[in-house]
């Protein structure tokens, strides 16, 4: 089994990440939960993100209710 992080922005994304999580066939297992609220959270914490990521798999949910398409908030 692989231990990961969940980054999310909301509940509603977290559930989202544990239900994608459990469709991979108990391969993976959650170890850390990083979820304070908004995306600003997580821009602001993507370093950070990037850090836990060397050592283990980092899944990261946010949505694009502000941004017009994935591309754009990729460039951002």
């Amino acid at each position: 089994m692989t231990w990961m992080a969940l980054a999310t922005e909301d509940e509603l994304s977290e559930r989202v990440g544990e239900k994608l999580v459990q469709q991979a066939g108990g391969q993976l297992s959650i170890n850390l939960r990083l979820r304070k609220g908004g995306s600003g959270y997580l821009r602001s914490r993507l370093i950070n993100f990037c850090h836990i990521a060397a050592q283990q798999p980092v899944l990261m949910i946010t949505d694009l209710d502000r941004i017009e398409c994935a591309p754009g908030l990729i460039e951002q």
